[in-house]
Order: C-alpha cells, then structure tokens, then sequence
C-alpha cells in the first residue's frame, strides 16, 4: 500500500483517514512500520509520531504531579 519511493497526495490522505479509525490505526501503524518495503518518508514520520507521543506521555505525568503537589500543598488550607 505505502511502498515506492515516494508518497503521493492520495497515499498521505489515505494515510490520515487510517490514522482516524481506532484500532484500525494501531495494526495499520505496526504493520507499516515493521515491513521493510515502506516509503522512507513514512517510517521518518512515524519514528516522529513515537517521539511526540512518549513526550506527550512524560508530559501528562508531569503535570499530574504538579496538579496532585499543589493540591496536597493546599490539604490544610482553609480561606
């Protein structure tokens, strides 16, 4: 499906409508990114998709353990 050298419009439109479909996303995703005949450009892009979603992950923990220290620090707080 995404093999060749390059990648047209169509591939890239079909390749976000994939990436809509819930669990459909997830096998499409693996699949593609272990064949060895994917278009270069896409396996760039998806080692970027990893990327930005093990930050976003770090991300969410750091901000739920900020939310979770402040309100602890504010336990004994009565206005």
């Amino acid at each position: 499906m995404f093999k060749g050298k390059h990648m047209s419009v169509g591939d890239w439109f079909l390749w976000h409508i994939l990436m809509v479909i819930p669990l459909i996303n997830i096998i499409v995703f693996i699949i593609t990114l272990l064949s060895s005949e994917t278009t270069p450009s896409l396996k760039s892009y998806m080692k970027f998709q990893i990327i930005v979603v093990i930050l976003s992950i770090f991300g969410i923990i750091a901000f739920a353990g900020c939310v979770a220290a402040f309100l602890e620090g504010l336990d004994g707080f009565t206005p």
